[in-house]
């Protein structure tokens, strides 16, 4: 684990990290806290310091990724984030001091290992964080930045851009967010233009106070066209920024009266200035499907909390081969495309090694009603052995990936995947048009929106 593993800014991924290991930390917490004194010593070793530890350095690599984008778009929130690393490493000391006094010393030696900053699979070369710091600007300026995305502009005359909010094409989506940071000593005064009726923007305030929130809400019923973008405009005696607000659009609202229930839609969308394009992709979740067919052979069946996000399928008899044309086991995904389109498909499943020397790990894949085609979820370069980038990458990230590419009609198309050998879990699915790839990060794109 280190600094940029998980995405520092796109799909708030970090952010998301950071919650969770929050709260893990404070329920660990609360079970030390309230178990008996005479249990606390056990308690500690067998609980508290491995959690604890493990969580606590894994927040400081979060921060520090956070620390290094906040600083390349110059927002002082930087500086802060950089002082709670610094808090982090500070309570990973506290961590190992009480451990070596704890039973009188049993354990004394043994928080003393490097254990921050891995860079290879062993301790050697790893590294404490590199943290960024920087003097305030002299103005008060401030960075208009879209969550989620590597969007961010000061709004200066010359160096302007236009922002672009995409939140609102997934129909699931009512509230959205800009996020404005001080680049000066404190934020500047600034004033909001926005006369669309279908919007209301209301200011958050945080925890630091060069940071607020403008948040978002969607109204639904209004006598505009739901289509058409919203534009609003962010004004400061150094900022001129406008922000563009995408909708829903029509081809969307077309798909929700006539798709049925576990289909995932197409929310892609353009701005009415041709400039940008939001949401070009669908990403499923492997237990999502649409339909299951299982065989007198084998069945696919879902492990929960398996894998990096939701779950994952696995087909049993867990040593059985299939042949896609007799028996094996498929699982089927129906998802809608704008138009007749080449697209690549990334299948994310479980690291597993071959069962034999042929490396490979057969999958069958088919859409619509063309021919079942094989994939092979191991390359040919692939060994087990050290130095070897695949499965070093596989063991590393917990996830192998792998890409096919299908030719998808305009409207519905059912994609079909088939069982066909052991080892073989499948946790996600992302599909998007070829030439346009989503963000890149560790846990892939968040599953989109799914008829209900």
């Amino acid at each position: 684990m280190r600094a940029g593993v998980y995405a520092p800014l796109a799909y708030e991924e970090t952010k998301r990290v950071l919650t969770e290991v929050q709260e893990l930390m404070q329920l660990t917490e609360t079970i030390y806290e309230n178990c008996e004194e005479t249990a606390k010593c056990s308690m500690f070793w067998l609980l508290y310091y491995p959690v604890m530890a493990n969580l606590n350095v894994q927040k400081l690599q979060l921060l520090t990724g956070l620390n290094h984008a906040y600083a390349q778009q110059q927002r002082n929130q930087a500086n802060e984030i950089a002082d709670m690393v610094e808090n982090c490493l500070q309570y990973d000391e506290m961590l190992i001091r009480k451990l070596h006094i704890m039973d009188n010393g049993y354990f004394y030696g043994m928080g003393m290992s490097e254990h921050v900053g891995f860079q290879k699979w062993n301790e050697e070369e790893c590294q404490y964080p590199i943290l960024y710091r920087f003097k305030p600007a002299n103005k008060l300026r401030m960075v208009v930045s879209v969550p989620g995305t590597q969007q961010h502009t000061q709004g200066g005359d010359w160096t302007k851009q236009t922002l672009y909010l995409d939140d609102f094409l997934s129909p699931d989506r009512q509230e959205a967010y800009l996020e404005l940071s001080a680049v000066g000593r404190m934020l500047p005064e600034y004033r909001i233009i926005c006369t669309d009726e279908r919007l209301t923007i209301r200011e958050e305030k945080t925890s630091n106070e060069g940071v607020v929130h403008l948040v978002l809400t969607r109204k639904q019923e209004t006598g505009k066209e739901l289509s058409e973008d919203a534009v609003l405009h962010i004004e400061s005696e150094f900022c001129h920024t406008k922000v563009v607000v995408l909708f829903p659009t029509a081809f969307l609202a077309e798909q929700r009266k006539k798709e049925p229930a576990g289909t995932f839609l197409w929310c892609g969308g353009s701005s009415e200035d041709g400039n940008y394009c939001g949401r070009e992709y669908i990403s499923m979740e492997a237990a999502h499907y649409f339909e299951k067919s299982d065989t007198e052979d084998g069945i696919f069946v879902e492990i929960p909390e398996y894998g990096k996000t939701l779950s994952g399928m696995k087909a049993f008899p867990v040593t059985a081969f299939f042949d896609p044309l007799q028996n094996a086991p498929e699982l089927s995904y129906r998802f809608v495309l704008p138009k007749e389109d080449t697209c690549i498909v990334r299948f994310l499943v479980t690291p597993s090694n071959p069962t034999d020397m042929n490396k490979r790990l057969l999958f069958g894949v088919s859409v619509n009603e063309g021919e079942i085609e094989t994939v092979n979820a191991i390359k040919e370069s692939f060994a087990v052995a050290d130095r070897n980038e695949e499965w070093e990458r596989g063991v590393l990230d917990n996830i192998r990936v792998c890409e096919h590419i299908i030719q998808g009609k305009e409207g519905a198309n059912l994609l079909h995947v088939y069982a066909m050998e052991p080892g073989f879990v499948l946790e996600k699915i992302v599909i998007f048009p070829q030439g346009k790839e989503p963000m890149k990060c560790y846990l892939e794109v968040p599953e989109t929106f799914r008829q209900g």
